[in-house]
């Protein structure tokens, strides 16, 4: 018990219905100090932290009766009665509903508020009592008010004090709009699509299971070439060698037009050597933990140094912007098993010579930049990340105003946390597993860069309750916050909103066409002016 309070009734078994139709037990206590009444809630010490910390459950909701305007006793029945808090605002916290000796509970917890004078029962209607004027005037008078707003370190031991009663509502309010959206946190089982599954000549057909299912983790290497053109959707092997050997020389012409550059002409660029230098330190420090990296002499840090050069080479209105190692690196780990004698063994199981497997990653590598519209967002990050974040913001304060009050009230509404994240495609964000199967949704949706700004919404969306539950909604809170966010939640059920925002602002939707603006090209973006942000 906290020091200067005393417990006055605590009663067990109680849902705080945070979550619609769905038991959320734990232990409702009324305290009492001076002239000072609170209820807390708390969810049942015996539960599992991590499901409560899944399901946004508070770990602690303390209102105090100044807070309070009525309470009202509801759905009284043989084994359960609930009660309604209205508070200042004409707002309302989610039901308590007793379950335990319900009717000895309510009835002593309410004769004694009426006893201490705290509330009264409402001469029109019995079942309602009001909180009196003259019980909140007391304590506005009394010094001691604020010495009773508890603190307490939330379940990723973050520093957080006490949720107040709107931010209780507007959790509750965020489970209501996730379930009237039709959104369920449950897992979809699918079986991913595997190679043998590609049989129908109807490639969209195809497209559309994958972005529903996902992948096998054995098909990527087969599968993703074709949704990026470095294959075509052919089963005849003459056609796919004749491809490929055209893409190599293609690849090798890029290349010699670097190899080609003099001494001189490098001495003399500062725009070349800035490209050399960033992209060398890149590759240097690019994923050296993950296996395909590790060493000094290793033939994939090789590869990827030719390809980003290439690149630079190939877009020169973008050239190399950092970042794009990241983009490129999980390619080499899903194409390439390993290197022996100056061949790239790829899981394919074809084996290719060192220029033919750096011809293969960097048109993969192309067709991915094209179908992300990433070429043109690394073009200019500056005006792309307000193009890119605005319509995310849109999407997701379209269906979830508490959201949006909180962007704004915390002045997060530039979304700037989210910025990183989508520039890599979320590499970085999830784990392996779970980015592979996100990417297999994003290469695979109707318009794969719009997909990602409902992806984002979509996290925006389940991120909200966490950011009321665990931080005090500073940026670089919310940041650290983000970032453990993603890198736990299942996949799945980010896919599942962002396919459900997106059914729901089809064509029609006042938002629709704001939303699947296409980003400016290489021309475009120079006059490009943001709707909502102001840029720096």
């Amino acid at each position: 018990m906290d020091e200067g309070r005393s417990l006055v009734i605590q009663a067990p078994n109680v849902d705080f219905q945070i979550e619609p139709k769905k038991r959320n037990s734990g232990i409702l206590s009324l305290y009492s100090s001076d002239l000072m009444y609170i209820i807390e809630w708390i969810p049942d010490p015996k539960r599992d932290k991590s499901i409560l910390i899944k399901r946004n459950i508070p770990p602690k909701v303390t209102v105090s009766f100044q807070q309070i305007i009525k309470i009202e006793r509801v759905n009284d029945s043989f084994n359960r009665v609930a009660l309604s808090f209205s508070l200042e605002g004409n707002s309302r916290l989610p039901l308590f509903i007793f379950h335990s000796f319900p009717h000895i509970f309510v009835s002593h917890f309410l004769e004694f508020l009426i006893y201490k004078n705290v509330i009264r029962v409402s001469k029109k209607h019995p079942t309602v009592f009001n909180v009196l004027q003259t019980y909140k005037n007391s304590i506005k008078c009394s010094d001691n008010y604020n010495d009773f707003i508890v603190t307490n370190q939330d379940f990723q031991n973050l520093e957080k004090t006490d949720l107040t009663p709107e931010e209780v509502v507007s959790i509750h309010t965020h489970n209501q709009i996730l379930t009237s959206i039709g959104y369920k946190q449950e897992n979809k089982n699918y079986s991913p699509i595997s190679i043998s599954d590609i049989i129908c000549s109807d490639f969209s057909e195809i497209k559309r299971l994958i972005f529903l299912k996902g992948i096998a983790p054995e098909s990527r290497p087969l599968i993703w070439p074709i949704l990026f053109g470095v294959l075509p959707y052919s089963a005849d092997a003459s056609l796919i060698g004749k491809h490929l050997k055209k893409i190599t020389n293609e690849y090798l012409n890029i290349q010699t037009q670097y190899q080609q550059l003099t001494d001189d002409q490098i001495r003399n660029s500062s725009l070349i050597q800035d490209i050399q230098r960033v992209i060398n330190n890149d590759v240097q420090r690019n994923d050296r933990q993950d296996e395909s990296f590790k060493g000094d002499n290793n033939p994939n840090l090789s590869l990827l140094h030719n390809v980003l050069i290439a690149y630079s080479i190939f877009n020169r209105d973008t050239s190399y912007v950092q970042g794009m190692n990241d983009l490129v690196s999980p390619l080499i780990v899903i194409f390439i098993k390993e290197w022996k004698d100056g061949n790239a063994f790829f899981y394919d199981g074809t084996i290719k010579t060192k220029e033919e497997a750096e011809a293969f990653i960097f048109w993969s590598f192309v067709g991915m930049m094209e179908l992300t519209q990433h070429e043109r967002l690394f073009t200019d990050l500056a005006h792309h990340q307000a193009f890119i974040l605005e319509r995310v913001a849109a999407i997701a304060t379209a269906f979830h105003h508490p959201l949006k009050k909180l962007l704004e009230s915390a002045e997060l509404n530039n979304l700037s946390f989210l910025f990183k994240p989508m520039v890599l495609i979320f590499k970085r964000a999830f784990k392996t597993s779970e980015l592979w199967r996100l990417w297999d949704s994003i290469f695979t949706a109707e318009s794969p860069p719009c997909f990602s700004r409902f992806v984002g919404a979509a996290i925006l969306i389940l991120l909200f309750p966490k950011l009321l539950i665990h931080t005090n909604q500073t940026l670089g809170e919310v940041m650290c916050f983000a970032d453990g966010f993603m890198n736990e939640v299942e996949i799945e059920s980010v896919l599942s909103l962002a396919s459900i925002l997106m059914a729901r602002l089809g064509r029609g939707h006042p938002l629709h066409d704001f939303v699947y603006e296409s980003m400016p090209d290489k021309n475009e973006y120079k006059r490009f002016y943001p709707k909502y942000f102001k840029l720096k």
